[in-house]
């Protein structure tokens, strides 16, 4: 699974975790094994706030934006998130984290 990042100001949390084709958001699963190689999935088709833009599986991963909740204090890090690439199982470090 690879995930791009893209930074929001928002007064909330985010914690993340990850199990094969499963990505887990603040507690709620989100089962991405049925997307076939080459197909996609739109957002708007995610009952997610958190879940931007579209769903890809290429070559066989998954690629996704995720929302990154920052505040005004943001670090640069946190403002400027590099994507994440071939993450393990288990929890997700944000940016900044």
């Amino acid at each position: 699974m690879n995930i791009t990042f893209t930074p929001q100001l928002r007064d909330c949390t985010l914690e993340m975790m990850k199990r094969g084709d499963i990505l887990v958001i603040n507690g709620i699963e989100y089962d991405f094994s049925p997307l076939e190689n080459e197909d996609e999935i739109h957002s708007s088709a995610i009952a997610s706030e958190f879940i931007s833009d579209v769903v890809t599986r290429k070559d066989g991963i998954i690629n996704l934006t995720v929302i990154l909740p920052i505040t005004v204090d943001a670090t640069h890090e946190q403002c400027w998130p590099t994507p994440r690439f071939n993450i393990p199982d288990g929890p997700i470090i944000l940016p900044g984290g």
